[in-house]
């Protein structure tokens, strides 16, 4: 649903999981084995991460240019771009053919806004057999108005369009670079070929934007499963007549599309349907997705409706609500009087414990249960979590 403005939705930054083995970076003599930091998940641990900066700092001698492309990555995550930069020129002279390495420097001219020297280097990292770069060299084509040399990284792009929002977008506006002689067939291929429901997932509110513009400028070749990219960027940018008009033209061609009632019923409670946006909530929910007591739940705490809470409350208890959704019923009982309620929902099931596992936000629970003290279960939770 809409955004929460709640005392602990920023602390929703530090529920990543390290899914990776961080603890690669622990030891040094690992730092030559480029293998094993090639997933970047490996440096999601930003205390790790600052402790092998203060290593190599205290010691820079100690290490060999091929030990330092782990260092580098930590400066990166550390946002030390100069630091990261001068790493990597050195790793990559003892290191030429590192594919990935190259590219993450070209990342980092990039970001300096020197495109005429990254992209020679994204194009000796795509020569190198990283098919990654193709996006990175398209990317900055179409940034510095050469758009016609894409044609080179058709294929490449072609598979990654199938499920990257920013690629679809950047091989729709070569099709279109002839304003009078559109490639309107390889529009709609891109199109047809795209896996929208992954899209949803994965892109950024900038890539939706640019898909709604770029549906605007050629209607013809959305067909319905794929009108769900612009109706997001319709819905994030506010244009709620629009996006209200598209998501309908999704539901005409499939009723069952469930990411198109969810982004209805978004729609339907800014334009104040509070009791149509619980409509198509009951619709996903009688198609079997129980994941849509998280958006129930949103919809109460946005509208502040008792008759919504009401209505769902049968399916809140017991319900294991994801994390950001906890956070946001904390923040509503903090800043609302008599919602133990809410409050012990939020704490119960398999789903709390990534907030309790963090110092941060087991800090806020704790504030918030003192609030209740007079309630029992917060004496008890408390003694939990003081364990």
């Amino acid at each position: 649903m809409k955004k929460l403005s709640i005392i602990m939705i920023a602390a929703a930054l530090a529920l990543s999981a390290y899914a990776a083995n961080t603890d690669v970076l622990k030891d040094k003599s690992n730092f030559s084995k480029v293998e094993l930091f090639a997933e970047d998940s490996v440096f999601s641990n930003p205390q790790i991460n600052a402790e092998v900066v203060k290593a190599y700092e205290t010691n820079p001698d100690a290490y060999s240019d091929k030990e330092l492309f782990p260092v580098a990555i930590c400066y990166m995550t550390l946002h030390r771009p100069e630091k990261t930069k001068a790493m990597l020129e050195k790793y990559i002279a003892s290191s030429p053919n590192d594919a990935k390495a190259i590219r993450t420097y070209a990342n980092i001219l990039a970001v300096f806004g020197d495109f005429e020297n990254a992209l020679p280097n994204f194009k000796k990292s795509y020569v190198l057999g990283d098919k990654e770069s193709a996006k990175l060299i398209a990317l900055i084509l179409l940034q510095t108005n050469r758009i016609d040399d894409v044609k080179e990284y058709l294929p490449e792009l072609s598979e990654f369009a199938k499920t990257d929002l920013g690629v679809l977008n950047i091989l729709l506006s070569y099709a279109y670079r002839n304003q009078n002689n559109r490639d309107v067939e390889l529009a709609k291929r891109s199109i047809n070929a795209a896996q929208a429901g992954e899209m949803l997932k994965n892109s950024s509110l900038d890539t939706f934007l640019m898909a709604l513009n770029l549906y605007m400028v050629e209607k013809g070749v959305w067909n319905a499963n794929a009108l769900i990219l612009p109706a997001r960027g319709a819905m994030l940018s506010g244009h709620w007549g629009l996006a209200r008009s598209l998501y309908s033209e999704i539901l005409e061609a499939n009723p069952s599309n469930i990411d198109a009632l969810k982004g209805k019923s978004i729609v339907e409670f800014n334009l104040g349907g509070i009791n149509e946006a619980s409509a198509l909530l009951d619709k996903i929910l009688a198609l079997g997705d129980k994941s849509v007591i998280n958006d129930a739940m949103e919809l109460f705490i946005v509208s502040k409706n008792q008759g919504i809470f009401e209505k769902y409350k049968k399916n809140f208890e017991n319900f294991d609500f994801s994390p950001k959704v906890r956070l946001a019923m904390l923040g509503f009982a903090a800043n609302t009087e008599g919602r133990a309620d809410m409050l012990f929902m939020a704490l119960s099931g398999e789903g709390v414990k990534p907030l309790l596992e963090n110092e941060r936000i087991a800090g806020e629970i704790k504030t918030v249960l003192k609030k209740y003290e007079s309630d029992p279960r917060s004496k008890e939770f408390l003694k939990k979590l003081s364990k």
